[in-house]
């Protein structure tokens, strides 16, 4: 499918109490509401027509969500109150209002986990996650998805199981992740069949955007002709104009421009009877691809200035607005250089006739053989503008992809540093220290750790295999393994945890030291604070990495380095030994640190000849340079210490590229 659309075709189950026969069912309501003198029933009443309208008559909707609000404020209804809330969240939502939306659905939340209202507060927090959801927050979108998840499973209703399983599969299918995808939306249509309920055109239409995507065409089409159906019975309009779209943009891919433009243009009468900005703006740029496809310029310019009008009221309406004004520009532009080169193909039409003319009034005069001449020279011309349209197009693609994978490595960095240890709660623990921290790309191979359990404070510094993504995984499957270990088993002691680490690593890597299998693993120093009767201790224990001890003696201080295994977590060939437990008794003043290779290791230095700083600056900085440095800083505070480490690190790299992750620990006891 073409990826440009793709925002408008995902669809999410916010409130999804889908009714059947929704006219006689509404003619029933209003008979009800008029003979009824009970208020609360009479709120009750309102809510469900305000329900039921907000999918057709936004503003009968929106009359009847708010007299139903006025109705419950008077007697202090909380359950109707929070109702009332929803469906305006509802109303907002399907007009792309997400602030609004987000007021309204945070308000009901709060008063029905008031009054206990499991059912009601599950619909919530899925409404919720489903605002984060199409504005890319995923993490906080799955979160919310899966506490939904588990009321509904508690409530034993399948029906908003299966809705709860369709939009977790949303938010995978937008990480890019199909099959997990794909899997949750056949169990979410499995469970809704078994449950008896009829509204899946949600599940038909998220199953057809996995299959466009995955280029099978045909299929995609025919559930995507499934949910229109779907929709077309439970009579929801803003639904069945984004599910026209995703038929038009199938057919635009197999190249049959009368079907897409024919839904295209079916997608755009619905959402405008709805007024649902994004998918009119979705529909206006399809139909600006079909005409330009076509060749009908002047229809593709006209669609494409509306498309962009309505893009900018849906900017103006998003909470995510300034994040996303930047890529907005950058689309924009993306859009008037197509409309330009539009118009330039135009031109070289008109250009091309002239010359046409021209050569054929030569030719009356007798001059065959530069008629002849011309023929080949024009060959030559479209073929050389071919080629080089393929060339833009191509630059355009990996343009995009390297935007693409920029984008993803950065949201990775976003993940990895909301993980690292929150720098107030270290410092409560350890006053005098500091975490030096550098990583050589954009997420890091390096990781620090810390926690407290049972009295006691542990910190760690982790050196995975390689650095940049492939680091950033490793160190990903570390922290979690160390939460495991430390947070939920309760080992404390730093030599088991390194076994249990080891043996963890090498378990979910599949390691055996065959050849050619996977020899990640990771370089890991840990402490373990406790005090006793007897006084202050540390327990330390390394994979590869030491821990160096500067005591305080008089006025000068001496190093001590309490040395590690000479073996990484992982495996490493031959029988695997367990590790050694340190156990250190500690003094006033005394420094201890803990580290990676990456300061040691960094090339740099002064300069031997070179101009450039390229070639010349090419020692390594190497561990008995760091401790002389340390050493050397020793009647500073720790806060100083990061300050000098951090320069010397700078001055000493220069010019030259650094070499890998930096994680420098320092706690002062």
């Amino acid at each position: 499918m073409t990826k440009i659309y793709r925002y408008f075709f995902l669809l999410l189950l916010f409130n999804i109490a889908a009714l059947q026969s929704q006219t006689s069912r509404r003619d029933s309501l209003q008979l009800r509401l008029k003979s009824s003198t009970n208020k609360t029933e009479r709120t009750d009443l309102l809510n469900f027509l305000a329900e039921i309208s907000k999918k057709d008559d936004p503003k009968e909707c929106l009359q009847y969500s708010y007299s139903a609000l006025e109705l419950a404020q008077s007697i202090n209804y909380k359950k109707g109150i929070a109702n009332a809330y929803n469906n305006l969240g509802n109303l907002y939502t399907n007009q792309d209002n997400y602030n609004k939306a987000y007021d309204f659905y945070s308000k009901s939340l709060g008063l029905r986990k008031e009054i206990d209202d499991k059912r009601g507060i599950a619909a919530s927090l899925n409404n919720i996650a489903g605002l984060y959801n199409v504005q890319k927050d995923f993490k906080t979108a799955l979160k919310h998805y899966e506490k939904s998840l588990d009321i509904r499973k508690e409530l034993k209703d399948d029906r908003l199981v299966g809705a709860s399983m369709n939009n977790i599969g949303s938010v995978y299918y937008r990480l890019g992740k199909l099959d997990k995808a794909l899997a949750y939306f056949f169990e979410s249509l499995a469970i809704k069949k078994k449950s008896g309920d009829k509204s899946l055109g949600y599940n038909y239409n998220n199953i057809a955007n996995i299959y466009a995507d995955l280029g099978q065409a045909d299929t995609s089409l025919s559930y995507f002709f499934k949910a229109v159906e779907s929709w077309k019975v439970e009579k929801d309009i803003p639904a069945s104009a984004i599910g026209k779209l995703g038929i038009s943009n199938m057919y635009y891919d197999k190249s049959d421009l009368e079907n897409a433009e024919k839904f295209a243009k079916e997608s755009l009468k619905e959402s405008q009877q709805v007024h649902s900005i994004a998918t009119i703006s979705g529909a206006y740029g399809m139909l600006a691809q079909i005409y330009a496809e076509m060749g009908k310029f002047q229809e593709a310019y006209k669609a494409a200035e509306k498309m962009n009008a309505f893009q900018d009221t849906l900017f103006a309406n998003s909470s995510l607005k300034v994040m996303r004004e930047s890529e907005f520009r950058n689309d924009l532009e993306k859009r008037e250089n197509a409309i330009v080169l539009l118009n330039k193909d135009k031109e070289i039409q008109k250009l091309q006739l002239s010359k046409n003319r021209t050569w054929i009034f030569v030719l009356v005069f007798g001059l065959v053989l530069i008629g002849v001449m011309l023929t080949v020279i024009m060959s030559r011309y479209k073929v050389k503008k071919r080629a080089n349209i393929l060339l833009t197009k191509k630059n355009i693609e990996i343009e995009e992809q390297k935007k693409d994978i920029t984008d993803s490595i950065n949201y990775a960095k976003r993940i990895q540093e909301a993980i690292l240890p929150d720098k107030d709660i270290k410092y409560k623990a350890f006053p005098d220290a500091f975490v030096l921290f550098k990583p050589k790309d954009i997420v890091s191979g390096d990781f620090y750790w810390f926690t407290e359990k049972n009295g006691k404070r542990l910190i760690a510094a982790v050196d995975c295999t390689g650095h940049g993504v492939p680091g950033a995984f490793m160190s990903m499957i570390g922290n979690a393994f160390l939460n495991e270990i430390i947070n939920e088993k309760g080992i404390t002691k730093p030599s088991e945890i390194l076994n249990q680490l080891s043996s963890n690593i090498i378990k979910s890597l599949k390691q055996t030291g065959i050849e050619g299998e996977s020899k990640d693993g990771m370089d890991i120093s840990i402490l373990c604070f406790d005090e006793d009767e007897k006084g202050s201790f540390v327990e330390f224990a390394g994979a590869n990495n030491p821990l160096w001890r500067f005591k305080k003696q008089d006025n000068s201080f001496t190093i001590e380095e309490i040395k590690a295994d000479k073996q990484p977590i992982g495996f490493s060939g031959g029988k695997q030994a367990s590790f050694t437990n340190h156990r250190v008794e500690l003094a006033s003043g005394d420094a201890l640190y803990i580290f990676t290779d990456g300061y040691a290791d960094q090339f740099g230095g002064p300069k031997t000849g070179q101009n450039d700083g390229s070639i010349g600056q090419g020692k390594k900085f190497k561990y008995k340079q760091l401790q002389d440095l340390l050493l050397s800083l020793q009647q500073k505070k720790m806060s100083e210490q990061e300050e000098e480490l951090l320069k010397a690190f700078n001055e000493w790299k220069g010019n030259l590229e650094q070499v890998d992750d930096v994680c420098v620990i320092g706690i002062r006891i």
